[in-house]
């Protein structure tokens, strides 16, 4: 085992000298390796550390950055880059911050490993996944002791027709998780084997998901074990703070944002990669949740191109007949380079002119796929809004869709345009219209679709003074009063200018107006909410009531400086029949202002789905103190590290002294018969006698295992005298039933052999994963003797099942 630090004879040379390693192709491990006191700097665009299957401990005094072009922090993966056969690791995390986390190979090809990650600190930017990006057959396990998953932990991610084969774990103890934890998080690959998922702690008020493995390809069973300890039906309580950028990725122009059955979606306009839909617990999650492709239509067609401002809304039975009932996604686009090919290119220098409003409809319950045709139910492929008494949407610009409802009716309001033909030219009148009209279904509209707005004011015409480009009226969205008023938020002026900015139309008509009138529409002359020194370009917002009833608006803009557009958030409210924004300015707030919520209240019970069976499982052994890194000769470097923190929490070991463990101080006979008492009478409920007066501290402990059974009478001439490994493995082997020795993997100690009184002992803990051997030779020195820090393995590996090293 090699240690790799910038920590050398006192000096920590990052401090004086600046000492990193910057990270400008992979790194491949060729042994057993310890990093600790470093910082790692990525210039390699998803670069980092990969293991190829050796041991790897990450320690806590760990700093991940990146420099240059490159915008990713490092990766560490179990694996490498080539097909690999029984081989087995274990890497361990303790700090530092990582884009990309993997047990597997990070590339396409077929893998034979067990694998073990067991991860006690650090923050994980992307979700955390146990299996490689192929095929892979082995036993996979995760254990989580802390840290901070931003974006969830998945079995297996196989983006094509692969296999995963063996037995999968993840057991959390403590750490708090972001969105899904689940066997597999895409609908390609087959599972097979078993997976179970045990929660005994850590904090899931920002999961969406914990999922077993129905309606998973393949013959896959999963268990769930959750600890007697941890209260799943219980409502979250506690509050988030956030700032008001919704979303940290360029990608945030057209925000729809909205609140169904507990939880927060959001989709947008991203160029190039379809519809991505993101599910979040809490408003503050928005920011770093993952994301999930719902549609991406084929190339070739008249709608596999420039995707545009989709949004979900649900039509119940009762508004549209049960054969229509559903969630629905409006959206436009535009044929492809392919579908140009074959029809010829349109000539349209003031762009977009091709696009046409399309709907596809979610195919089942889950709103996150898959979507498709809302008649034939052909995933991916969406239905053309059909205008049977109009012309709409057949050569002029069609998109933008929404849904408004009014005096109990629903209606359906879009953009289109006029005069695209005189652009650039003298005549020039070129401009966009918000139109409503009444509908059959999400995809018929009835009648002849009425304008309501149409660019007026110079604010509404922002972009168009060259000529060529139209004035512009988009991204209507209905929002409503708390007495019945019905409002009409758009946007005016280019989007892609400064300019972009909301205003708002109030409906005047009274219960007994023509929503298609435009006279029952009154426009306000002046803009509700438009750019600030920070932020530019603010509009086509989207609006959600949150858990606890507080109003939220989710715009784009761009940051100063920034070419992208971004979804940002701000409280709204209603004042004097006029929709208020933030703090009433008419302007964003600063990017640094701070938000503070409660956290959705939605116990972890109600996120528990598709699992074949479901146990309570019993603690015997509690956590009962803290420890707070207390010893200062065992730290996060040091293999042992956990296991002495977690032997010192189960009260099952004590320092030398209040600061020092003395890790590498040997054990003796009476010490290990103490530790070996005091878990028999965690587990048995029992109590050992206090020492009498006069008597060795040890004599009631020595009693209490020849009473139990656990070692005879005279087993042990001198108690005082340093216990063997071989011994220690005795012992151990006889403290609870042995149903609590079940085996989780085969082989044994290659120095261990049957003519040894310890064979039985030690194979029988060998096969419970309670002990293992030398890295490199497996052996396991039953003649030498024990070291504290050995010893609290076996403490640790007893009391707690989850940190056994299960293959």
């Amino acid at each position: 085992e090699i240690l790799i630090t910038s920590v050398y004879d006192g000096v920590d040379y990052r401090k004086t000298e600046g000492a990193c390693i910057n990270i400008l192709q992979n790194l491949y491990l060729g042994g057993d390796i310890v990093m600790d006191g470093i910082d790692l700097v990525s210039k390699k665009s998803y670069g980092g550390i990969l293991a190829a299957y050796h041991n790897l401990t990450i320690g806590s005094d760990i700093t991940c950055s990146y420099g240059g072009s490159v915008t990713t922090y490092p990766c560490v993966v179990g694996g490498t880059y080539n097909a690999v056969e029984n081989v087995s690791g274990t890497v361990t995390v303790n700090g530092g911050t990582w884009q990309r986390t993997r047990l597997g190979n990070s590339t396409g090809v077929p893998v034979n490993a067990d694998l073990t990650m067991i991860i006690n600190g650090g923050t994980f930017i992307e979700k955390v996944i146990l299996g490689t990006t192929s095929s892979h057959t082995g036993n996979l396990s995760l254990i989580v002791n802390g840290g901070t998953f931003q974006a969830g932990i998945v079995g297996t991610s196989m983006a094509g027709a692969y296999t995963y084969e063996g037995s999968m774990s993840v057991t959390i103890n403590g750490g708090t998780i972001y969105g899904k934890i689940v066997p597999t998080d895409l609908r390609t690959g087959t599972l097979n084997g078993t997976y179970s998922l045990t929660l005994n702690g850590g904090d899931f008020a920002h999961v969406t998901d914990i999922k077993g493995t129905e309606g998973v390809n393949g013959n896959m069973t999963s268990t769930l074990y959750v600890s007697e300890n941890l209260d799943i039906n219980e409502q979250v309580k506690g509050t988030q703070s956030f700032t008001s950028l919704a979303r940290n990725t360029p990608n945030g122009a057209d925000p729809w944002l909205f609140y169904h059955d507990g939880f927060y979606y959001y989709i947008a306009t991203a160029a190039g990669q379809g519809l991505q839909l993101v599910k979040a617990a809490n408003l503050g999650d928005l920011a770093t949740a993952t994301s999930t492709q719902i549609y991406k239509p084929a190339s070739g067609k008249e709608y596999s191109s420039h995707l545009w401002s989709p949004e979900i809304h649900y039509f119940s039975a009762e508004e549209i007949g049960a054969e229509y009932a559903g969630w629905y996604c409006f959206l436009g686009s535009q044929p492809d380079d392919a579908w140009h090919e074959v029809n010829g290119k349109v000539d349209d220098p003031a762009g977009f002119g091709e696009q046409r409003a399309f709907v596809i409809k979610c195919l089942t319950d889950d709103l996150t796929g898959p979507w498709g045709h809302p008649i034939t139910g052909e995933p991916n492929v969406p239905q053309k809004i059909q205008f049977p008494d109009s012309d709409f949407n057949v050569n002029e610009l069609t998109g933008g869709c929404s849904v408004i409802t009014i005096n109990g009716v629903k209606y359906i309001t879009f953009i289109s345009e006029v005069g695209r033909e005189t652009s650039g030219t003298a005549d020039y009148n070129f401009y966009q219209t918000i139109n409503i009209a009444k509908f059959t279904n999400p995809w018929t509209i009835e009648g002849q679709p009425k304008v309501i707005c149409k660019p007026e004011y110079d604010w509404e015409k922002g972009g168009s003074e060259n000529g060529i480009h139209p004035q512009v009226v988009e991204g209507s969205t209905a929002v409503y009063g708390p007495n019945g008023e019905v409002y009409i938020i758009y946007s005016g002026s280019g989007y892609w200018t400064a300019k972009y900015q909301l205003g708002q139309l109030t409906y005047i008509g009274g219960p007994n107006g023509d929503p298609t009138d435009i006279n029952c529409w009154s426009k306000k002359p002046e803009s509700i909410f438009s750019q600030s020194s920070e932020l530019t370009g603010c509009g086509h917002a989207s609006y959600v009531t949150d858990h606890e009833g507080q109003r939220w608006i989710c715009y784009h803009a761009y940051p100063k400086g920034d070419g992208n557009r971004r979804a940002y958030i701000e409280p709204y409210y209603f004042k004097d029949g006029n929709v208020v924004i933030g703090d009433g300015s008419g302007h964003p707030a600063k990017m640094d202002t701070v938000y503070t919520s409660t956290l959705n209240p939605l116990p972890v019970a109600e996120k528990i789905s598709g699992f074949n069976k479901t146990e309570t499982k019993e603690e015997k052994f509690a956590f009962t103190r803290e420890y707070d890194g207390r010893f200062t000769d065992v730290t996060d470097s040091h293999w042992f590290a956990s296991y002495v923190k977690n032997a010192y929490e189960l009260g099952l070991a004590n320092g030398t002294s209040q600061t020092k463990f003395s890790p590498d101080n040997t054990f003796t006979v009476a010490q290990a018969l103490t530790a070996a008492a005091n878990i028999h009478t965690v587990y048995n409920g029992k109590t050992v006698r206090a020492a009498a007066a006069g008597e060795a501290w040890y004599v009631p402990y020595v009693e209490y295992c020849v009473q139990n059974g656990i070692i005879t009478e005279g087993q042990f001439a001198d108690v005082n005298a340093n216990i063997t490994r071989g011994d220690m493995a005795i012992v151990f082997a006889n403290i609870l039933p042995d149903s609590e020795y079940a085996a989780v993997r085969e082989g044994s100690n290659p120095d261990v052999t049957s003519d040894m009184a310890c064979y039985s002992a030690v194979s029988k803990l060998y096969n419970a994963g309670i002990v293992g051997g030398d890295a490199g030779t497996g052996n396991y020195r039953p003649g030498d003797s024990i070291k504290r820090s050995e010893a609290c393995v076996i403490f640790t590996r007893i009391a707690m099942q989850s940190a056994r090293a299960h293959f």
